[in-house]
């Protein structure tokens, strides 16, 4: 990996891989049933074409369900690679199948390589180029936890040309929002330091400081599609086939948006699409959306407030930019500019010797730095698990 992307130290980097190897946690991500069965159909429907008789790289195997749903969509060898604890799970489930007991389809199909995939001795554990890569490298808003530079670190070290990644694309999809009930309940975080007189002490000179803190923390929660005021998204798409180191380093999203109801308009909302699709022709394509009008997944979608709303009437032209910065966290500092494009342009012909713009707003957001809001539970839902339409799968000899 590149100077300038290495990951914080390894200090940092133990509460992450602790997360990881409980078993509660992965429990919650195989539970995902959006998330699971588009892996799961996008594994087996392209059988055929990415993994019949190939090798396969499981990049953060975590529990093993992309290494076990390749081992049935027929590969010869799955390298299995994951650097938490949970690897010994994983090799407890393999042990078994490989000594002829449960999971007989594994059998001499998975090695379990404990390590990080940047690590010098991954390569000794993996002798070869694979034929496919799988992951699930995917964090809140798509780059949060920064597993995707892993994922291209995995490409550019192991994949064959021609071959085929899985997901093959990421999009981050933007657009305004209203929300005067979540506005109000950030701002009442803050509110305790408006006190002038805490047991004899003013503390509203921490006000500032306090509000700034509770609005550049990005809220995670779905929220209801009738909360957005314009009827497009802007969009940021990272092909993992063809994206750079440089490339994730640091990014620009501009956005420009025309105002569908008057309203305020409380920040900007943000989810991500996941595109699955092999580089041999004859597959099966598929794609997942974490949107607002999707089925409900364990990424959730992502709001970023503005410490003052923005009053935008019907018909008026939104425009800005958010700046993608990777940080020491593994995660990104987002610095946002926003405004109302003819409204802004009058005042500053109005006021030429004015240094703010009241039709201007610019905030920095730490992606890191999340905070939660399940109040809504969209309605659409999925019967059982995407999953169920191979419930009767038999594993490829």
């Amino acid at each position: 990996m590149a100077d300038n992307l290495e990951h914080p130290d390894h200090g940092k980097d133990t509460p992450y891989f602790a997360y990881y190897a409980a078993l509660v946690n992965q429990a919650n991500m195989l539970m995902d049933s959006a998330r699971t069965g588009v892996y799961q159909q996008s594994i087996l429907g392209n059988s055929q074409t990415a993994f019949l008789g190939k090798d396969v790289l499981d990049v953060g195997a975590g529990s093993g369900i992309l290494s076990f749903f390749s081992a049935q969509a027929g590969a010869k060898t799955v390298y299995a690679c994951e650097a938490s604890d949970i690897a010994s799970k994983l090799q407890l489930i393999v042990d078994e199948a490989d000594n002829g007991g449960k999971n007989a389809f594994l059998k001499d199909k998975i090695k379990v390589v404990k390590s990080k995939i940047e690590d010098a001795a991954t390569s000794h554990s993996i002798p070869k180029k694979v034929d496919t890569i799988v992951s699930e490298p995917i964090g809140v808003l798509l780059v949060h936890e920064r597993m995707i530079e892993s994922f291209i670190e995995a490409r550019d070290k192991f994949l064959k040309p021609g071959g085929s990644m899985f997901p093959s694309s990421g999009t981050i999809e933007l657009a305004p929002f209203t929300d005067d009930a979540l506005y109000t309940e950030t701002a009442q975080k803050s509110g305790f330091f408006q006190q002038t007189n805490f047991l004899g002490v003013d503390l509203s000179v921490l006000q500032d400081a306090a509000n700034e803190e509770a609005f550049s923390q990005p809220v995670v929660g779905m929220f209801p599609p009738n909360q957005l005021i314009a009827n497009t998204t802007n969009n940021h798409l990272i092909d993992f086939y063809t994206c750079s180191m440089n490339d994730l380093t640091s990014f620009t999203i501009p956005f420009t948006w025309q105002i569908t109801r008057t309203a305020l308009l409380h920040g900007i909302g943000g989810w991500f699409d996941l595109h699955f699709k092999a580089t041999q022709a004859g597959g099966l394509d598929l794609y997942l959306s974490t949107g607002p009008t999707a089925p409900r997944t364990h990424w959730q979608a992502t709001r970023l407030l503005f410490r003052e709303p923005l009053a935008v009437n019907a018909g008026e032209v939104v425009k800005g930019e958010l700046k993608f910065s990777v940080n020491d966290q593994r995660s990104y500092d987002i610095v946002g500019t926003t405004e109302i494009q003819t409204s802004k342009e009058f005042y500053t012909a109005q006021h030429p010797q004015s240094k703010s713009n009241p039709y201007v707003r610019k905030q920095v957001w730490r992606l890191h730095d999340q905070t939660y809001n399940y109040n809504y539970s969209n309605m659409y839902h999925i019967p059982e698990s995407m999953a169920a339409a191979y419930s009767g799968y038999e594993p490829v000899a």
